[in-house]
């Protein structure tokens, strides 16, 4: 199998692919082709998984099935047009993108605005990518925590929202090696505007109650 991670040399971008990289060939994607292959390099030492390759964006989205964008919001739009050409019809695009600015020293949720219709970052991208099955997941798990091969203890609910249920089945599948997870079927796509608030929530709880990474499961 393999999972291509746009945006891969960021915090979650390396958390997953040491979380995924065994019995699975993991691409690196990044705008900087050598940053990529560098990072790429690094995540082969760490994990000792020998099948994690480092590609341009564009490459490495036309050469999955399976593609998850760890990317900012604001690098979003020019980010789809790039891939647009070149991502398989019927990928599996999963995001965990969340769209949020600071005001007032709190973090608050900032859905886009496409002509006066407000939408969540997931269904921004399935606007953009017609041709894809878009799940909105892994919002809310700590990058630094996923992304440090030490930490085996961690018990995290991760909230999927999925247009059809047999997306998040296969999803589950394929994302199932990653110990600690749990994943919780939200609801269709347009439920991710609600799963990607809990975003700024859980940050701002975390700064007034001292917390260094908040996360969340639901009991």
């Amino acid at each position: 199998m393999r999972i291509s991670i746009i945006g891969g040399t960021g915090d979650l971008g390396r958390g997953l692919a040491l979380r995924l990289c065994s019995g699975r060939e993991i691409i690196i994607g990044s705008r900087d082709q050598k940053k990529a292959r560098r990072y790429a390099k690094l995540y082969r030492e760490i994990s000792g998984c020998d099948d994690i390759n480092g590609t341009s964006n564009a490459t490495a989205a036309g050469t999955s099935d399976h593609i998850i964008l760890t990317v900012p919001a604001s690098s979003l739009g020019p980010l789809l047009e790039e891939l647009s050409e070149t991502i398989k019809e019927g990928s599996m695009v999963v995001s965990p993108v969340v769209p949020m600015v600071k005001r007032g020293g709190l973090l608050h949720y900032s859905p886009f605005d496409v002509k006066g219709r407000t939408m969540s970052a997931a269904e921004f991208i399935k606007m953009a990518l017609r041709r894809v099955d878009v799940i909105a997941a892994f919002h809310t798990i700590p990058a630094k925590i996923l992304g440090d091969p030490s930490v085996k203890g961690f018990s995290y609910d991760v909230l999927v929202a999925a247009d059809a249920r047999d997306s998040f089945k296969k999803f589950v599948e394929i994302f199932s090696p990653i110990e600690g997870l749990r994943y919780l079927y939200a609801g269709p796509l347009e439920t991710a505007r609600q799963v990607e608030a809990l975003v700024p929530l859980l940050l701002n709880v975390g700064t007034n109650n001292g917390m260094k990474y908040p996360s969340m499961r639901v009991v």
